[in-house]
């Protein structure tokens, strides 16, 4: 179950991640937009993975509650950058939990409900590179917007309607 759970958030990035930067003006691309600028703390216009692993490691702490340095998915669902706002506004609340139940499976790499840190590095690092389209080791804000799983999860959750393929 797992497998198949992950195989299918896989097609669903592969679906999504071609379409162009100019994506839909959403209050679901404005969270995006605004972690990004949160990781580019210093507004150089990109991240690099020493910009991700700084915000990786104080997502992490802010989702661990019980600071038992491992995550599971209550702690993982309370935690939220705006996405449930979004997700409340487009009238599509049930969505962010499922959107976070794929983001959680795909992290949760053995499968036992807890995501350690070391989990959680991996699943970001992988993350950046799959969103990183032109190989140059650093998300510019489009390739962060279009490819990063976060987003693409979280907006397609939302935002079903969207042909994203089209643009």
């Amino acid at each position: 179950m797992r497998q198949c759970m992950s195989g299918l958030a896989l097609l669903l990035f592969s679906a999504v991640v071609p379409a162009a930067a100019e994506q839909e003006n959403t209050m679901g691309r404005d969270v995006a937009v605004v972690s990004f600028n949160a990781i580019d703390e210093d507004g150089k216009g990109y991240v690099h993975m020493g910009d991700m692993e700084k915000f990786r490691q104080g997502v992490f702490e802010g989702m661990d509650y019980d600071n038992d340095g491992r995550v599971d998915f209550a702690e993982f669902s309370a935690w939220d950058i705006g996405f449930e706002e979004a997700a409340v506004d487009e009238g599509k609340p049930e969505a962010i939990v499922t959107a976070r139940r794929i983001l959680f499976a795909m992290w949760d790499r053995n499968g036992d409900g807890k995501l350690t840190q070391s989990e959680h590095r991996f699943a970001l690092s992988m993350d950046f590179r799959r969103a990183d389209i032109n190989g140059d080791s650093v998300l510019d804000e489009d390739e962060y917007l279009i490819g990063y799983s976060v987003n693409l999860v979280m907006r397609a959750a939302i935002r079903p309607d969207i042909d994203v393929s089209a643009q």
